[in-house]
């Protein structure tokens, strides 16, 4: 069983839930959240986020001391490099075709992006996700 598995499944106990009451107030199938509980799949960016929140704990808590707080390095990265580029979030927005909303949501580490959107960001910034997810501390143009 993963990290991640074991962490889910003791939050959950700790906080006297059964399966399907958890998978209810995160709105989706309990059979998918059984399969994160038995280390059958893992839940996407967005859905660690939502879990971490829901229990108040860390990204890195969850995953096991694994993984950063990837929505503070994500925001905290996308706003230093628009900023280094003297660009506003109006012009990142409507390049990407998206809501100056949903551009301000990620720099303001309130949501994170899908990883087809994280992909086109690193495109458009021509840098690694690794980089925009505070993986890697230098700004390395991909080749």
């Amino acid at each position: 069983m993963s990290v991640f598995a074991e962490q889910l499944k003791t939050l959950r106990k700790i906080n006297g839930l059964t399966q399907k009451e958890l998978a209810e107030k995160l709105k989706i199938k309990q059979n998918s959240y059984s399969d994160w509980e038995n280390g059958k799949s893992e839940p996407n960016i967005e859905m660690l986020v939502r879990i971490a929140d829901y229990f108040d704990v860390s990204l890195d808590y969850l995953m096991g001391g694994k993984m950063k707080n990837i929505t503070e390095e994500f925001s905290l990265c996308l706003k230093k490099i628009r900023m280094k580029r003297k660009l506003s979030q109006k012009q990142i927005a409507e390049e990407l075709k998206i809501s100056q909303q949903q551009y301000s949501k990620w720099e303001g580490g309130i949501i994170t992006p899908n990883a087809e959107t994280l992909v086109r960001l690193a495109d458009y910034f021509d840098v690694s996700v690794d980089y925009l997810l505070g993986r890697k501390k230098k700004e390395i143009k991909k080749e």
